[in-house]
């Protein structure tokens, strides 16, 4: 199996973590430990939170009502960032911290609070076994100017092969799509309005700043390099290899875009004719792809 589209690197990612180890056990807080508790109790907090709003929107009546509902009753993860970042700050070389540091990053899109936790985590933490999911969520990230520093430091320093390899994929895939965003952040003027808030000026800078070209450049470097480095190892899911993810993704740049001739294809029409795309040059062709799972 290969990803068909760039977000499946998202999902290819999430269980990073999960992978078999190639290193020692990672630690866990005691789970009496003050640490261990209070980093529960907030978790707590905000579940409980999360389920009375999901009940709460399951009951309501109409659309409207159903966004009322999550605007004002799902818990605002930046405030229970906040939290966790004082759990960190209390117990800094417990493991509990990286627990929480890896839930501030893998729940809030942009802002101070995400950014302090990736500097802590790269300063403090760069080589945990826990930092999987943090790379997964980096790969569609916001651009604020700290993800390719986190990345990179996991790539250089991480202990765990698994995870070093999930950066480096996460890295090429956030290039790929920040040079994606930057051209449809100038282009739609609608699409500026999503980053009036003050919290989110450092992205704002980025997209406007950014040169796609160069970043595709990079992003396909990036993606040839995790075949070199990293080609062999194992993903996640279904069969495949890092190696033959970026190799996917590869193909995906270099073929798959506007201007580019699209790859021949072979199949067999409707009525069980074999055809190939080929034959059908300089002849308007309409392809429909679909499937069902």
């Amino acid at each position: 199996m290969r990803p068909t589209t760039r977000g499946a690197a998202l999902l290819l990612l999430c269980a990073t973590a999960a992978a078999a180890a190639d290193a020692p056990p990672k630690k866990e807080s005691p789970p009496g430990s003050p640490a261990a508790k209070e980093y529960k109790s907030i978790l707590e907090k905000h579940d409980n939170a999360a389920s009375e709003a999901f009940k709460a929107y399951a009951a309501a009546k109409s659309d409207k009502e159903k966004q009322e509902v999550l605007n004002a009753k799902y818990p605002k993860a930046d405030s229970y960032a906040k939290q966790f970042l004082a759990l960190a700050d209390k117990f800094p070389k417990d493991p509990a911290a990286v627990d929480a540091l890896v839930w501030v990053v893998t729940r809030t899109q942009a802002g101070a609070e995400r950014d302090e936790a990736l500097g802590r985590l790269l300063r403090d933490h760069v080589a945990s076994d826990k930092l999987g999911p943090v790379c997964s969520s980096l790969a569609y990230s916001l651009p604020t100017g700290k993800e390719e520093a986190f990345l990179n430091g996991v790539i250089a320093k991480g202990r765990k092969r698994t995870v070093r390899a999930a950066a480096c994929l996460s890295l090429a895939v956030f290039r790929e799509r920040t040079a994606d965003f930057a051209e449809s952040y100038r282009k739609k003027k609608d699409e500026k309005g999503r980053f009036d808030d003050p919290s989110m000026k450092a992205v704002r800078e980025r997209l406007e700043k950014a040169d796609p070209a160069r970043l595709r450049k990079e992003a396909e470097a990036t993606f040839e390099r995790v075949g070199r480095e990293f080609g062999d190892v194992k993903a996640p899911y279904g069969d495949d290899t890092y190696g033959e993810q970026a190799k996917a993704y590869l193909f995906e740049m270099r073929n798959l875009v506007i201007g580019k001739k699209a790859p021949d294809i072979v199949g067999e029409d409707l009525d069980g004719k074999r055809f190939r795309l080929s034959d059908y040059r300089g002849k308007v062709v309409v392809l429909d792809f679909w499937g069902n799972w």
